[in-house]
């Protein structure tokens, strides 16, 4: 059987009708030329599924994040583009940055492969756009619902039974659950918590599942409490310390001994706030590991795809109290 070979530069310029120098400058970004030009020399690049020579330069991964508006210092996308840059460090790649301002010129950018932490369907709808046109493999991180797409998660399911787990033995049996949005990990993490508290004959109220949307976190609480949880499992990193400062100072209830809480961790806060937050905490440092080795092995070796799912860790520390015993 033949093999056919990749398409060269030249092979580009003598498609478009322009000259090698063009076609180079055009995918380094470099260079006066035309938008009109161009657009015509990328066009004609993804057509033939042309990939420039990796081991003539060094390989390149784009990094694209939406809703960074809504991070926090030590939340989920703080923690994983940490975790992610010291991880790139070790292995010598170039990076290149897209976020919603710059989502659109994604696929006018010479890469070898994109990280993502994404959740907007418009910026999935530009990922699979990219990676059809051009084959450039995509991994996401902590969603394994676009099959074409490598991805790498923290087990969901896992880490809301140990949550479940814990409330149960400390004897909770009124848990709400505080979230950003409701996303399939969220369902998956929810799934996982009633299904531990049952396990101890206790059944989960669907009603004391609160979003707050990206939305004032004090009227969700106030109404939260409406419902009388004697714990909360804040399942978001973004939004540990906002809620346990809440309760306390604008609610005055305290923590634990009015209520008490679980956070997701947020490893800059939550072992120094006051009290300690007892958390759930995604394995960051190996899910960038593992999306690295990944990716890799996508772009030189031609690996298959791959989902791979990780344990979270459980970390006790002091915002449960143990309820006492009817």
């Amino acid at each position: 059987m033949t093999t056919q070979t990749p398409p060269s530069i030249y092979d580009v310029a003598t498609a478009a009708g322009v000259s090698p120098g063009t076609v180079s400058r055009v995918l380094n970004r470099r260079g006066n030329i035309s938008q009109a030009t161009r657009t015509m020399v990328l066009e004609t690049a993804r057509k033939m599924r042309f990939r420039s020579r990796v081991s003539s330069r060094k390989i390149t991964f784009a990094i694209v994040t939406d809703k960074a508006q809504y991070a926090t210092f030590g939340g989920f996308l703080s923690c994983l583009h940490t975790n992610l840059t010291d991880e790139i460090a070790k292995s010598d790649v170039a990076i290149q940055l897209f976020t919603e301002a710059n989502l659109d010129q994604l696929g006018e950018h010479n890469v070898d492969a994109i990280l993502s932490m994404v959740w907007i369907p418009k910026t999935i709808r530009k990922l699979r756009e990219v990676h059809e046109q051009s084959g450039v493999p995509v991994l996401m991180f902590n969603r394994s619902d676009i099959k074409e797409m490598a991805s790498v998660q923290s087990d969901f399911h896992q880490g809301g039974c140990l949550v479940g787990e814990y409330l149960a033995n400390k004897g909770h049996h009124r848990v709400a659950c505080l979230v950003e949005e409701f996303s399939d990990a969220q369902k998956q993490r929810l799934g996982g918590m009633t299904s531990a508290l049952a396990e101890h004959g206790i059944t989960f109220d669907h009603q004391m599942v609160f979003l707050t949307r990206h939305n004032r976190i004090i009227d969700v609480l106030q109404r939260m409490m409406t419902y009388q949880p004697t714990a909360i499992f804040v399942a978001c990193e973004d939004l540990v310390l906002e809620t346990l400062s809440t309760l306390r100072d604008q609610l005055n209830i305290g923590v634990p001994g009015d209520i008490s809480l679980i956070g997701m961790e947020n490893i800059h806060v939550n072992r120094f706030a006051s009290p300690p937050v007892t958390s759930l905490r995604q394995p960051f440092e190996s899910m960038v590991e593992q999306a690295m080795e990944l990716l890799m092995g996508l772009i030189q070796d031609k690996a298959p795809i791959e989902h791979r799912v990780l344990p979270n860790q459980f970390i006790e520390r002091l915002s449960v109290k143990q309820m006492q015993q009817d």
